[in-house]
């Protein structure tokens, strides 16, 4: 799918299109101050020369896209209570208004954040959680408080899990980034069960996770319209939306739990490196505390064994973007973890 092996290579160099001096319009999204579609004036070989550059990253964003998708469905059909298939992700904010509301209101609504899991357990057997909040922030600190959360509650359900396979988009300011990976091997010693990363490709990443936000979002708003319910704050809305959805599993977590948090999150992170490569890798499977397994993709032959922390500390991690453009690090190949 990169166009490198034999079969492929220099397959469009031989082709020459026709009438290639011929004039023509084509249409082209560019990034300037903002994403817009462009209409390029050009001839049929400009067409067919930008068709080229951008062919080789197409084909391996589509190649990821399928090995991902495939690979959650090869593990939903395995699922069962040793091995639980968990996806995460962010609801668009909740917006918190009343039904009679003066007009000025408009401009000054509060916000709930909704953080969204859905696991499959058994092949007829799933649990939805919704966790609301009043931190607007999705930071590495208020992430780390909502999978240990997640985590706890589906140890205490179901004691016998052996494996989590997590799947999520890969946001670096979000999932995709050092402190979240450096996370995953004290979380596999807290809980008692081996833990496995998966990122899906980008825009890719839609599931059950989207309906629960916008299923909780309706049934609160209905409430608020039909005026059986007035809500001020995150903790009312967590109130009304557990009443209004049953058979999901609700909480509401104050901003205090994050911030109490905070203080030993940034001690433990001290250390914390740069994987080479980030926005390339979608699985990360830990392997011990100083140590990660990568790939490319989830079932992956191979994986490459690299360092999450800093042989020395020197008090000074500056804080970076996990944008994978950073090449140093302890590499060497390692067989597909179990």
């Amino acid at each position: 799918m990169s166009n490198e092996c034999s079969a492929c290579r220099n397959k469009l160099e031989d082709f020459t299109p026709e009438n290639p001096d011929d004039a023509i319009k084509f249409h082209q999204w560019l990034t300037n101050e903002k994403i817009e579609k462009v209409e390029i004036l050009g001839t049929v070989a400009d067409a067919f020369s930008s068709l080229k550059k951008q062919l080789r990253t197409f084909l391996i964003h589509t190649y990821v896209k399928r090995k991902q998708a495939a690979h959650l469905d090869t593990l939903i059909s395995e699922c069962d209570t040793k091995k639980v298939v968990l996806q995460v992700d962010f609801s668009e904010n909740a917006t918190i208004m009343s039904q009679n509301e003066v007009q000025s209101a408009h401009w000054c609504h509060g916000q709930a954040t909704l953080f969204t899991a859905h696991a499959w357990i058994e092949k007829d057997k799933t649990e939805n959680l919704v966790l609301i909040l009043d931190d607007l922030n999705h930071t590495k600190h208020s992430i780390y408080v909502y999978m240990e959360y997640i985590m706890r509650l589906l140890k205490q359900k179901y004691p016998l899990i052996e494996i989590l396979n997590i799947f999520s988009d890969g946001p670096s300011s979000q999932f995709k980034q050092k402190y979240l990976f450096s996370n995953l091997h004290a979380w596999e010693q807290d809980h008692g069960f081996k833990i496995i990363w998966n990122f899906f490709a980008t825009s890719h990443g839609k599931g059950p996770v989207d309906g629960l936000g916008g299923s909780v979002k309706r049934s609160v708003w209905r409430h608020v319209k039909s005026g059986m319910s007035h809500i001020e704050n995150a903790k009312e809305y967590a109130g009304v939306a557990k009443e209004r959805n049953p058979n999901i599993h609700i909480e509401y977590i104050p901003h205090t739990e994050i911030n109490d948090m905070k203080p030993s999150l940034d001690a433990k992170w001290l250390n914390v490196c740069m994987v080479p490569g980030t926005q390339q890798l979608h699985c990360i499977v830990p392997n011990g505390p100083d140590k990660l397994l990568v790939a490319e993709t989830s079932d992956a032959d191979s994986f490459t064994v690299v360092s999450i922390r800093k042989a020395e500390a020197d008090g000074h991690d500056e804080e970076e973007e996990d944008n994978g453009e950073e090449d140093d690090g302890e590499d060497e190949t390692d067989p597909t973890p179990a």
